[in-house]
């Protein structure tokens, strides 16, 4: 495999991107959801990009499948936080919307990685 910079990655920008996005959207939460829904939106998030970088960064084959399989799983850990954000009223849906989006766009980027690597069997 060619050396990849995990920052040139679309997924990982993008990934970046929604990390920011959380940390906004988490900051206007209430402060005793710190411990709560706050810390875990944070660590879903911060993860995603964290994995990519990880597998991109050991650039091997079943490395980088793991980091696409981890950061789909936190990713869609995240997506079930924002909505439950909602359902216990933290949050309007209208305040999750950018990040649902974003979430929905990174999840089909690291969708296509994955099916590219994994067609290669």
């Amino acid at each position: 495999m060619a050396k990849n910079d995990f920052r040139d990655l679309v997924a990982w920008q993008q990934g970046s991107e929604l990390v920011m996005e959380i940390y906004d959207l988490t900051g206007k939460l209430p402060k005793e959801e710190i411990e709560g829904l706050t810390g875990q939106m944070r660590r879903a998030a911060i993860n995603i990009p964290a994995k990519l970088a990880r597998g991109y960064g050991v650039n091997r084959r079943k490395s980088i499948i793991n980091g696409l399989l981890a950061a789909h799983g936190y990713l869609k850990e995240l997506e079930s936080h924002l909505l439950v954000a909602v359902k216990l009223g933290l949050v309007y849906g209208d305040d999750i919307a950018p990040a649902l989006d974003q979430c929905r766009t990174l999840g089909q980027e690291i969708e296509q990685l994955e099916e590219s690597l994994f067609d290669e069997d």
